[in-house]
């Protein structure tokens, strides 16, 4: 029961980062780390499957393996949290309560992005 509970729980946190891809306020990186801890504790095969995956398997190796998130990952995802937080911000104007819940949100995961340890690839 427990090794199905944490097949499940690994794909829930695997979707939520997956949506994390498309939407620049919410961080993939960290829901990867969960799937990843779900799936080495309940399926083997699923957890190499997921190493198998382009983004998400580098991600989750160089945390493994090194306990940190590479330099172009941060860079990258810094990037396009930005650009796509700026456009959505052009589009919310003059509704500055929104803009303002928006910058929030981008300073805290830019914040929670580069405190984490760095790797030069």
């Amino acid at each position: 029961m427990k090794k199905i509970l944490f097949l499940i729980f690994g794909f829930l946190f695997l979707a939520i980062g997956s949506i994390g891809l498309i939407l620049p306020i919410l961080p993939g990186t960290p829901f990867f780390l969960l799937s990843a801890f779900f799936f080495i504790n309940s399926s083997e095969k699923v957890y190499k499957w997921l190493l198998t995956l382009p983004v998400i398997g580098k991600v989750v190796l160089d945390w493994q393996k090194h306990k940190s998130i590479n330099m172009k990952t941060k860079r990258w995802s810094t990037f396009y949290l930005w650009v796509t937080l700026i456009y959505s911000m052009y589009f919310l104007y003059p509704k500055i309560p929104l803009i303002i819940l928006l910058l929030t949100i981008g300073l805290s995961v830019s914040i929670f992005i580069w405190t984490r340890p760095s790797r030069h690839t």
